[in-house]
């Protein structure tokens, strides 16, 4: 195909950056090319990303469907990560790019773009110009897309013919559903069957002349391909009658919320919690309203709340009206992408059973029980192994359900999330101590070594909880575990056994580790007075995301780093240093570092502006006065 998508300039990347952008992408796609729900996705997260118009560093931090794309588009590529972070039209431009490679090999199927173009039709805006020429220009690259699949398909020769399907067209007017013919059901239900009866002949496999049969079946039984039907009435018509949702999932049940891109599915699946589960939302709303003395109508206020919800989760207004056929192309995406993501769950009749002895069933409990500490023990590998890596953004939310779960050693690495603190997780030693005390107690040996070393718990009960770990995390730690012998190097460096902490530390870092860069570079800095090296441990953490590690070259540059020389040849002091180390505690700020935001006060002239907007940006990143973090009192370091 040689459909172009050129919406965006080019110029919002260098000649090398674009090369380096289109190898990263055609990687991603060869990785994931017979993977269609990831295919889906990585579509749906270009096209918000070329479309959103708020501020783009606040959707950056907000959506994590973005920093999933950028993360996954630009690799280990710093450089080109970084500019797209700091760029929306870079950012704009790599979205394009996506979506120009997946047409060019072919990928986007025809349900796809159907979907898409629905999404976007439903969310062009009557304000914003701009964005409004980017809703144009690809709702044209998606028809063209789809008009160019129809012409390739034609002129491939098929030797055979989906009989049941050409059946089922020829004698789709005289199928029933409950008892009554098609032609005489309205609008929504006849694509309720439309959908279904194609879904399971097909068997969710179809080629793009097989849906084209669909608008001869649909003209048959009477409903107009080219008529139109209003998003949330078709919703609406389909969640409040039982059969006709039963028809439509196949017997099946919605289990969770779908992704924000099935539309029809995220609305019927909300009204449905509005009745059961969240209720008491409209409990709420409702008793207010008669509490005021306004009539309320219960119907009206779930429809207004799955609109509101819709409207803000997928950015869709369900008062629009779609064409019937697209509808049904959407359904179909739907449902496919549904069934691909394990979205459903088979209404399983309970069977009747022999009542086993009590061997057995304590036999059974026992097997469940080794097959269910087996699957957690897997996903805290791959938890871990991502920590390990500094994906917090991913790994910290599963440890967290690893935690909830009962794998006590995910307590050991939220212990060190919370108590050193990194971009969405600020220092917070008491959730950390938490986390430490509850793995301990749950006998883990790095959680309680790190408890023991961290916790204001008396003499007596550290010397014994450290005798009791002390020798297991040592063990661990020999035998090649990385988070033990990391967990030995901070407990070291805690206790200020500096050559200890450099033998474990250097020993994780050698093994590929980079969470110790802060403490390796305050250990060349304070102990061993090398602070060229030390700087480029930190240089190296903030490469890594560990961004506290601005907070410490600030230090660093506050105390006359690279200064020296121009001291001595004008014998006063240079304001370089000075302004290098603010330009460090403000990027620190900019994570999120609340230590960074109250040097930025503490450098700031006295009762200024300047000083009272820093102290209020520490203070909302949760700087208490006095506060102290594990780094915050160096002359510890110079004794």
């Amino acid at each position: 195909m040689s459909t172009e998508l050129t919406v965006i300039p080019s110029s919002a990347l260098t000649e090398q950056e674009q090369a380096d952008l289109n190898a990263s992408i055609d990687s991603i796609i060869a990785a994931h090319k017979n993977n269609r729900q990831e295919i889906n996705r990585l579509v749906f997260e270009s096209v918000s990303a070329m479309t959103d118009s708020e501020g783009y560093e606040q959707q950056l931090s907000s959506r994590r469907g973005l920093r999933r794309l950028w993360g996954a588009i630009t690799g280990s590529n710093k450089r080109l990560q970084d500019k797209i972070n700091s760029s929306r039209a870079a950012a704009q431009f790599a979205a394009q790019t996506t979506l120009q490679r997946l047409s060019e090999q072919n990928l986007l199927t025809f349900d796809l773009i159907t979907a898409v173009n629905n999404k976007l039709n439903a969310s062009m805006t009557a304000v914003e110009g701009e964005i409004n020429q980017i809703y144009a220009a690809l709702i044209q690259f998606f028809k063209q897309n789809r008009s160019d699949m129809i012409q390739l398909e034609n002129r491939v020769a098929r030797l055979e013919q989906n009989v049941n399907l050409l059946n089922w067209q020829n004698s789709v007017e005289y199928q029933m559903l409950d008892g009554v013919e098609y032609v005489d059901l309205d609008d929504a239900s006849k694509i309720v069957c439309m959908v279904r009866d194609f879904y399971d002949i097909t068997g969710g496999e179809w080629r793009t002349s097989d849906l084209l049969l669909l608008k001869t079946a649909m003209s048959t039984i009477d409903i107009s391909p080219r008529g139109n039907i209003r998003y949330y009435d078709f919703i609406d018509r389909v969640a409040g009658d039982e059969k006709l949702l039963t028809k439509l999932l196949g017997g099946k049940h919605i289990q969770r919320l779908p992704e924000t891109y099935l539309v029809p599915l995220l609305g019927i699946k909300k009204l449905e919690l509005l009745d059961t589960d969240e209720a008491y939302i409209v409990d709420t709303v409702e008793n207010s309203l008669q509490s005021a003395g306004v009539a309320a109508d219960r119907h009206k206020l779930e429809n207004n709340l799955v609109q509101n919800y819709v409207a803000q989760e997928a950015q869709v207004n369900l008062d629009t009206e779609v064409n019937n056929y697209d509808l049904t192309m959407e359904m179909l995406f739907n449902l496919r992408s549904a069934e691909d993501s394990g979205l459903f769950l088979e209404e399983v009749v309970p069977e009747v059973q022999e009542v086993e002895p009590a061997e057995q069933i304590e036999e059974n409990a026992k097997a469940a029980e080794q097959e269910a500490a087996e699957k957690l023990a897997e996903e805290g590998k791959a938890a871990e192994e991502e920590f390990l890596k500094a994906n917090f953004e991913d790994s910290v939310p599963q440890l967290e359900d690893l935690s909830e779960k009962g794998y006590a050693r995910a307590n050991g690495m939220l212990f060190w999330a919370y108590y050193f603190g990194y971009e969405d997780y600020p220092s917070d030693p008491q959730k950390a101590l938490e986390y430490a005390k509850k793995g301990s107690d749950a006998a883990d040996p790095i959680c309680g070594l790190l408890y023991a070393t961290y916790s204001d718990i008396s003499q007596d009960e550290k010397l014994e909880l450290l005798r009791k770990v002390r020798k297991q995390v040592s063990k661990m730690a020999d035998a090649n575990d990385s988070f033990a012998t990391l967990a030995l190097g901070v407990c070291y460096f805690q206790a200020r056994q500096y050559d200890e902490a450099q033998k474990a530390l250097g020993s994780y870092e050698k093994a590929g580790g980079v969470l110790a860069y802060e403490m390796l570079g305050l250990m060349k800095q304070y102990v061993e007075k090398q602070e060229k090296t030390a700087l480029t441990y930190y240089k190296t953490a903030v490469m890594n995301k560990i961004y506290h590690a601005y907070v410490l070259m600030g230090t660093l540059y506050r105390a006359g780093y690279n200064d020296r020389d121009i001291a001595a040849k004008l014998g006063t002091k240079s304001y370089l240093c000075f302004n290098k180390a603010r330009d460090c505690y403000k990027k620190a700020s900019n994570y999120n570092q609340s230590e960074g935001s109250y040097e930025m006060a503490q450098t700031s002239m006295l009762g200024s502006e300047e000083y009272d907007k820093w102290c209020a940006i520490a203070k909302k990143q949760g700087y208490k006065e006095g506060m102290k973090s594990w780094t915050s009192d160096i002359k510890e370091f110079n004794k």
